[in-house]
This record gives structure tokens, sequence and C-alpha cells, in this order.
């Protein structure tokens, strides 16, 4: 027989095989794409987090003959690490989630503008959260869409206030009088030393101090702060040549935090990079700090908080100039440029941010579903959950959050945000009174790898 007619008759069987089964023999032929979902670039790796990408996998795969997805979970501490070697091999995963705004910029160049495929299927996006949007939106390039927010708040331990016959502060954005000196003044009254004296008693003992009024600003994103106090949050021109890291309001926000750790002394002196004795992760949990401002991730907080105190929600002040800025952390999908299936990617990413699906991922993340149309669901369940707990300030937080994101893009990345947090330590943590001579300081420091990213960036133009 020759090779042709072999061929010929192979086919032929092949074909009469799969007619026989009832299975068309293109479908035989043709295998399942598979997507790997890189997890590790933020939270996503508690147990119960991945049993639920487990159930989420499993019910994509079984409604689906022509996708298949898996999930890749890495230690957070690894992510970096791990997906840069990877990327180097050329065998990164197609999908990265859940995402940070921090996430999308420590490998800025590696997603894919989403834009042509939101407009070819004429996805709706309006649905979406705008700031939410914004912060993965850069120049008009989408590389991402809102999984689900966590909008900032103030703690307080009612408790405290209680015992200290002080009023709550309030729960509505913009109430009249609410503002950073107004939060300093009640702070003063529930930070109390030994012999039970208030920082606003002229015989406190500030040596001796048992109990803190203001726990100050949960993580390192500097801008977000400095926004409050009407500085440049970009911290850059508008060409991210030139830092703009020592304008008025960048050392007023400096300022603010090295007087409440060492002047007013109604924070615990603390950094960002160790623990202490009323911070560790959570001031308001030692049942000795009053208030706190910090997102909505520490959800997985209240539990112990339920237990040892009463607690509740507030509003964020106003700065000095009257602004009002509610940071805001973001959690979204992206698609790598090394992805040898986007339009899959995209069709998987779609089937996630659908409603069924974001639900069961926000609820197990513990943050409040990037779909502004599923917001009364939420502060329904949440009203459920713990009834005593003002849950709309949640929700009216997020028209208040940062433009741009505390931790958006800039040159030099990592390296421009470990000398923010140098500089946050420095204040906190009573090392330094002076904001003005740190922002000063920090702003020359960045100076000087914004300048050798430019050249380095222009010296690989040159080679190409």
């Amino acid at each position: 027989m020759r090779r042709s007619t072999f061929f010929k008759a192979g086919t032929a069987l092949a074909l009469a095989g799969a007619l026989l089964c009832g299975i068309p023999a293109a479908a035989q032929a043709k295998q399942p794409v598979k997507i790997q979902i890189f997890v590790g670039f933020g939270t996503g790796g508690d147990p119960s987090q991945i049993e639920v990408h487990q159930k989420l996998a499993d019910a994509f795969n079984s409604s689906r003959k022509d996708i298949q997805i898996e999930f890749l979970t890495v230690l957070n501490a690894d992510h970096v690490t791990k997906f840069s070697t990877m990327l180097a091999s050329d065998t990164v995963p197609d999908i990265s989630m859940p995402v940070g705004v921090q996430g999308v910029a420590e490998f800025f160049d590696e997603w894919i503008d989403l834009t042509p495929y939101i407009q070819k299927d004429k996805y709706d996006t309006s649905d979406f959260y705008g700031p939410a949007k914004e912060a993965h939106t850069y120049s008009g390039r989408i590389v991402g869409l809102p999984i689900g927010v966590y909008p900032q708040v103030v703690y307080y331990n009612q408790d405290l206030f209680d015992r200290s016959n002080v009023p709550y502060p309030p729960k509505k954005f913009g109430t009249k009088g609410w503002t950073y000196d107004s939060l300093v003044q009640i702070a003063k009254k529930l930070t109390l030393d030994k012999n039970g004296k208030s920082a606003a008693d002229k015989a406190f003992d500030g040596d001796k101090i048992v109990q803190y009024g203001f726990g100050g600003w949960e993580g390192g994103e500097l801008r977000g702060v400095v926004g409050k106090f009407g500085g440049n949050m970009r911290g850059f021109s508008e060409d991210y040549k030139k830092p703009i890291m020592n304008d008025a309001g960048w050392k007023a926000a400096l300022q603010f935090m090295a007087d409440s750790a060492s002047s007013w002394k109604i924070t615990p002196k603390y950094s960002t990079t160790a623990t202490g004795t009323f911070t560790a992760g959570d001031p308001i949990g030692t049942n000795k700090v009053a208030m706190w401002e910090c997102y909505s991730w520490a959800s997985y907080l209240y539990d112990n908080w339920n237990k040892n105190f009463k607690w509740n929600v507030a509003a964020v002040p106003a700065g000095p100039k009257g602004a009002i800025v509610a940071q805001a952390n973001d959690d979204t999908f992206v698609i790598s440029k090394h992805s040898k299936h986007p339009q899959e990617a995209w069709e998987v990413m779609k089937w996630l941010l659908a409603p069924p699906q974001m639900v069961q991922l926000t609820t197990s993340y513990g943050c409040i579903p990037g779909r502004k149309s599923m917001a009364d669901k939420w502060l329904s369940d949440m009203k459920a959950s713990n009834p005593e707990i003002d849950w709309d300030v949640f929700i009216e937080s997020n028209n208040y959050a940062e433009k741009p994101n505390a931790e958006s893009w800039n040159p030099s990345y990592r390296e421009v945000w470990d000398e923010m947090t140098k500089a946050m330590d420095l204040v906190t943590s009573g090392t330094s009174k002076d904001g003005a001579k740190v922002a000063n300081d920090l702003n020359a420091m960045v100076q000087k790898y914004t300048d050798a990213y430019w050249a380095a960036a222009k010296a690989a133009g040159a080679k190409k």
C-alpha cells in the first residue's frame, strides 16, 4: 500500500470510529485550551480561599469543553521570585489574580491592554466602581477590571470611647468639623497614662502611656496619606522625570505623623517593618487603641474584635484644605503578554467577573464586590451578620477614593516604594521629628533612582 493510500485509509477508519461513537472527529482531535491562573500577588493563599478557587475551576471546567482552567498558588512572599522565574523561562501563567495596584506596578510592562477585547465584545464596564476602574487604567490602557474594593474607614473601639465619655466620631462623610485637627483633639482625650490622665490634661505622663487615641494608618501607602494633606499624590511630574515628594502637602503629612508619635503622643511609635506592643498589625485588637484608619480587608479581624469589645466605623476626616481622601485598595485580574491564548484568557476573565462568581471570590477575599449593582446585597449580608456596625460607611467611602491610587506605577517602583516606607517609618517610629527634612531627603533619594531609571531606559532604547 502506498503511503498516501495508507493515510487515507487511516483517516477513513478514524472517521468511522468517531461516527460510531457519536463524536465528531474534529472534536476528538482538538484538545481544550488550558488557562493557568497564578495566585500569589496578594490574598488567595489561605486554605479556605484555595478551596473556593478549586470549586470555581470545577464549575468552569464542567461547563466548557474548549477551555479548561487551573490555579497555581504560591506564597505571597515568593510571588516576585516565582513569577520572574516563570517569565524568564517563558512559562508564565495566562492570568494573575487577585492582583492589587501594587502587584500590577511590579510587572507593569507584562500585562496586555484589555481595551480591544472590551470594545470587540461591547463589554459593559459601567457597573464597575469608577475609581477602582481608573486605578487599573494607564493613559487609556486598561490592564484590569476590579474584582473587589477595600475602602478605607476609621475603625474605633466603642468601649474605650464610652469609658472616657467621649462622643463617637461621625459616620457621615463631610460632617462639619470632622477634620484631622478634631481627630487629634479626640485622640488626646482617649490617650491615657497609667494614672488615668489623658493627653489633654497638663498632668499627663507621656512616658507611661497605657492607652492611645489613634493607631495611625495601616500599610505603607504614603502617597495616599499625603493626599489627605493636599500633597501631590502622583509624587512625580506628569512625565515622571522629576519626583515631587517635598511639596507642602508631603511635608505636612510627614509632620503630622511625627507630631502624633513624638509631640502629641496620641499614636504608639511604630514602623511598617516591625511589630510592637500596641501595633502588631492590629492596634484596635489590643483593646488599648481607640481609633485606627484602615481598609476593609481588616475583616479577618472582626471575629476577634466581636469577642472582646464593641466596635464600629466612622468616616475618614477632611484634611486641612477641606479635601477628603479615603484611600482604597483594589483587586483585579491581569492577562500576561506571554500568554499563548489571550482570547481564551479573556473569556475566563469575563466568567470570573460575572456576579455569581464575583460574589464567591469577594466573600472569600473579604472585599466589597467591584460591581456597584452588588452593593445592596453586600450591605444586607453584612448587616445580617453584624447589625450593630454602620456598614454604609464602607460604601460611601468608595466615593472618596484617592486619584491616582497610592500604589500606582512610577519609575524604579520597588526602590521608590522602599524609600517612601523608610521615610514614613522615620516619623512614625519617633526617630525623626522633622517632617520637612524627611520629605526633602526622600525627594533627593528618589531623584537619583528616577535618573538611573530613565538613563537605563534610554540605553535600552538605543540598543534596539
